[in-house]
C-alpha cells in the first residue's frame, strides 16, 4: 500500500513504442518471443503460425518501398481481421508475421485464410505459412520457443520451394 515510484504517460510511451511496429501497429518480436515462452513454460498447447510473404522483394522492385510499405500495412490489417482476441500476433521482421493461437480454437479456417491469394491495392499477394503445434514436434514442450520460430520459418520457406517448382 506504499508508493514505490512514479510512472509518467511519457515513460509508459517510450516503453510500449519498443514493442510496438511503427508501421503496422502491431507488436514486434520480442512479444510474441514473451508469450511464447510463458506458453511454454506453463504447458499450454498453442498452434504456431510463421507467415512470409511471397515475392514481397519483387513487388519492392517493381513499385518502390512506399507502395511496398503500403501491401505490408495492408496485409497486418488483413491479418488482424483474420484473428481474433484470444489470437496473439506480431509482425516478426520485413515480410513476415507470428500467429500464435491456441488449441482448441477453429485454426482450420484460418489456415485456409493465410493460404490464399489477397488483393491489397491492386497488388495480389500471396504468403506461405509455416505452422506447428505439438503433433507436428514430439518434443514440443521441451524446445526453446526460438526454435519453434525456426522450425515454422523453415517449414515456410519448403512450401514457398514447393510452390515455385
Amino acid at each position: 500500500n506504499n508508493m514505490v515510484g512514479i510512472v509518467t504517460r511519457e515513460t509508459l510511451k517510450i516503453s510500449l513504442k519498443e514493442l510496438i511496429d511503427p508501421l503496422t501497429g502491431l507488436y514486434r518480436a520480442p512479444y510474441i518471443q514473451t508469450i511464447g515462452e510463458n506458453l511454454l513454460e506453463k504447458r499450454i498447447p498453442f498452434y504456431l503460425h510463421f507467415i512470409d510473404l511471397n515475392n514481397f522483394g519483387e513487388i519492392n522492385k517493381k513499385c518502390g518501398h512506399p507502395v511496398g510499405d503500403d501491401i505490408i500495412q495492408g496485409f497486418a490489417n488483413w491479418i488482424k481481421s483474420l484473428t481474433t482476441d484470444e489470437d496473439f500476433l506480431c509482425r516478426y521482421a520485413g515480410d513476415e508475421f507470428v500467429i500464435i493461437r491456441l488449441i482448441g480454437d477453429d485454426v482450420h479456417t484460418l489456415l485456409q485464410s493465410l493460404s490464399q491469394e489477397v488483393t491489397i491495392n491492386d497488388i495480389q499477394v500471396s504468403a506461405a505459412v509455416g505452422s506447428i503445434d505439438e503433433n507436428i514436434v514430439s518434443d514440443f514442450f521441451s524446445i526453446k520457443f526460438r526454435e519453434m520460430i525456426s522450425k515454422a520459418s523453415l517449414l515456410s520457406t519448403s512450401i514457398k520451394r514447393i510452390r515455385v517448382s
